[in-house]
């Protein structure tokens, strides 16, 4: 029998950088440390390109340090290498106003990681994410993309369940 692929999750630095140690009190903190922890035991693999690495190793908290060197050494770290996307660029430029742009120019390394892989993006970022579900109405591919915030209900039991496709989550619908 086939074994299933697991999927690979995109997680921003937003997550990493705000994830607190066990016993942390801060809400952000707590939600961010039980999804990465969920993405974790549920077996779901990390996506990770060099460029957000680096964002990674500028920002990341000592759990998040930590956890990163848990699942590379579990082998479970998806190394990508995406192109450009060329239709989400040029679809920003055409339809955004400046301060929109800035934003999905600053995190679009995250959406071109995702759709090198899974489709799937763990991230705090509730602006940024309303600004390619509105790029989505235009640019086919993103519909597909998965936004989760660890703060949103249900994110961290998404997790758990492997991240399956689900319309709640897609950049494509209303939420």
């Amino acid at each position: 029998m086939k074994k299933k692929r697991t999927a690979a999750i995109v997680v921003d630095t937003s997550v990493a950088r705000s994830c607190g140690k066990q016993g942390a009190a801060d809400l952000h903190a707590l939600a961010c440390l039980d999804a990465l922890i969920a993405l974790r035991e549920a077996g779901l693999m990390l996506a990770m390109s060099p460029a957000l690495l680096a964002e990674w190793e500028r920002h990341w908290s000592t759990f998040a340090r930590r956890w990163f060197y848990k699942m590379r050494s579990s082998r479970r770290v998806r190394d990508v290498a995406p192109g450009q996307h060329g239709p989400t660029r040029k679809a920003a430029k055409a339809l955004l106003d400046t301060d929109a742009r800035q934003a999905v120019a600053k995190d679009v390394l995250l959406v071109e990681a995702a759709l090198a892989t899974d489709r799937r993006v763990l991230s705090l970022g509730e602006k940024v994410r309303r600004h390619f579900a509105d790029l989505a109405a235009s640019v086919a591919d993103l519909r597909s993309v998965h936004w989760a915030n660890p703060t949103t209900t249900g994110c961290v039991a998404w997790l758990a369940a492997q991240a399956p496709d689900d319309a709640v989550w897609k950049l494509g619908s209303p939420r």
